[in-house]
Formats: C-alpha cells, sequence, structure tokens
C-alpha cells in the first residue's frame, strides 16, 4: 500500500527495535525462561483460546471490511489475526519480554489497518518512533535488574 520509501521508514525502525532489544537479552538471558511448566491442559486452553481468536476475526472481518473501504480482504485478515493474536499473548503472559512482543504485535496489526487508510509520511514517522520507543522501554525493564546489581 505504502511507496518504497514509507515501507523502508518501517523495515529500518524494525530492525533497530530487533536490535535494541536483542541488546537486552544479552543483559538477561533468563528473559525467555517460563514462570512454571505447562501441563497438557494449559496447553489445550491455549490452543482452544487461540482458534477462539480464529474464529471471532473470520466473523468480524466482513463488518471490518464495511468500515475501512480501501483496504483489501487479506489486509484486514492478516492485521485482526496480529491484533487478536497479540492481544491473546498480552494476556497469558507477564514475562517483560513477552509483553513487549504482545505490544509490538498489537501494533504492527493496527499499523497494517491503518497503512490503508492513510499514507502521510508524519504518521508513519510516528508510528515509527512508537515501535521505537516500545523497544526502548522493553530494553530497559530487561537491563534494570543488571543495573541495580
Amino acid at each position: 500500500v505504502w511507496p518504497l520509501e514509507y515501507a523502508v521508514i518501517k523495515l529500518v525502525a524494525g530492525w533497530i527495535a530487533a536490535a535494541v532489544l536483542g541488546m537486552g537479552l544479552m543483559e538477561r538471558p533468563d528473559a525467555w525462561k517460563q514462570e512454571t511448566g505447562y501441563g497438557v491442559s494449559a496447553v489445550l486452553f491455549r490452543v482452544f483460546i487461540a482458534g477462539f481468536v480464529v474464529l471471532v476475526v473470520l466473523s468480524i472481518a466482513p463488518d471490518v471490511s464495511n468500515w475501512i473501504l480501501s483496504a483489501t480482504r487479506n489486509q484486514i485478515l492478516g492485521a485482526l489475526f496480529l491484533i487478536g493474536l497479540g492481544l491473546l499473548h498480552l494476556g497469558l503472559t507477564s514475562q517483560p519480554m513477552r509483553v513487549i512482543l504482545g505490544l509490538l504485535t498489537v501494533l504492527s496489526g493496527f499499523e497494517i489497518l491503518y497503512a490503508s487508510m492513510e499514507t502521510s509520511l508524519l504518521l508513519n514517522g510516528f508510528l515509527a518512533a512508537i515501535t521505537l520507543g516500545i523497544a526502548l522501554v522493553g530494553g530497559f525493564i530487561l537491563a534494570v535488574p543488571e543495573l541495580e546489581a
């Protein structure tokens, strides 16, 4: 939907965000450890809830396509899947790195929907700045336990 220059802005912002979060993970490699082991019931619950998100997305996609006329069906489905699964990820975890990834996933879904409606360079820059801000906060939160020592 965007011209190449606008897409490059998002690409570079994503690379910088990944680098910042990677540096935060270097400071705290235990950030990916699970709080507790998942049993069979926890895995089944997560699969059931993800399936429920898929059903919700498939059921509301036609209504969203009536609201956002400039978006294609694939853009709407992809954006709603990202938003739904990002919110699911936010609701099921409390680890800082996983929360940051959930926020970035929700923001990516919103950006896909918003890109089909608005092609302003200033708004694209603001969304890139929000992505970088979330990554910087996430990198700082990951590095805080090492800074205290």
